[in-house]
């Protein structure tokens, strides 16, 4: 316990006895810059975690949730599968796979493209704006041809 602590909790009612003497102390008398770990739930899944108190009050403070080590990865994987189910209604796409299926943002998924049918291609793809690897193809197709056209027509002006 540092000095200004020593006094910040005598203030509040508690006993002094010896530093580095463990003792039980209400949340509501910490202070802010506090070191001290509490034990408090997962926001996500509830269990019992033990953090700093200085990221609880921060998080808190902050409106941000306060989640254990496993519930980060399952809460990401959430938040990205969302994502992906947003993506592919904006392109019509209709997502076969399930949100159990990904297990990172290199994942193969699978969508049915409204043109070419059942497809795969990487999470990742699909996060980077790259839609169906056919319908690029044609587009790739489309705009060769375009630029052929009038490359040609510049050639005969």
């Amino acid at each position: 316990m540092i000095i200004g602590e020593r006094i910040n909790y005598e203030k509040r009612g508690y006993v002094f006895t010896n530093y580095e003497d463990e003792f039980l102390v209400k949340h509501t008398d910490f202070t802010k810059n506090s070191k001290m770990n509490i034990i408090i739930k997962c926001d996500y899944c509830r269990d019992d975690i033990e953090i700093g108190f200085r990221s609880y009050y921060r998080n808190v403070s902050q409106g941000k949730l306060t989640i254990c080590n496993n519930c980060k990865m399952k809460m990401r994987l959430d938040n990205l599968y969302e994502r992906i189910v947003k993506i592919c209604s904006e392109k019509s796409y209709v997502l076969i796979t399930t949100r159990n299926e990904i297990i990172d943002e290199y994942s193969e998924i699978v969508y049915i493209c409204p043109i070419h049918g059942e497809t795969k291609t990487r999470i990742r793809s699909i996060l980077e704006g790259k839609g169906c690897y056919w319908c690029g193809r044609d587009n790739a197709s489309i705009k060769m041809v375009a630029t052929t056209l009038e490359n040609r027509r510049d050639k005969l002006h």
